[in-house]
């Protein structure tokens, strides 16, 4: 893993779909995360520091390879979502099941509406 060690900080984006060794999420919390069968993290939402915009909720989605510990902005704003859709929770969960990714859980922070999301990402 890489990253700041310094807290609070913004992600640097770089340029969506392309790995490169400056990129790197913001600081977050309540980041849903699972691994695919090729060993790499993926990390969706939370409540963090996006590239703009401050402390929010975060929708985007990043993946993470061991091997080359490159970070890789995959989809999703760049600033703090501030209409609170589709943002990881916490409480949320994700796990993988027959090469698809699942999402279970909470959607926005005022509104406590059970959503399942599943997605061919992260194979």
């Amino acid at each position: 893993m890489k990253g700041s060690s310094t807290t609070n900080q913004p992600g640097t984006y770089g340029m969506q779909g392309t790995a490169a060794p400056a990129n790197t999420p913001g600081a977050r919390w309540g980041a849903v995360s699972w691994t695919n069968a090729d060993g790499a993290l993926w990390l969706f939402g939370g409540l963090g520091y996006p590239a703009s915009g401050g402390l929010g909720d975060l929708n985007d989605l990043w993946k993470y390879d061991p091997a080359t510990t490159n970070w890789t902005w995959i989809k999703g704003a760049t600033n703090r979502n501030l209409r609170h859709a589709g943002c990881a929770r916490p409480g949320q969960h994700a796990w993988r099941t027959r090469g698809r990714g699942i999402m279970d859980g909470r959607v926005g922070r005022a509104v406590a509406i059970r959503r399942i999301w599943l997605s061919r990402l992260g194979r």
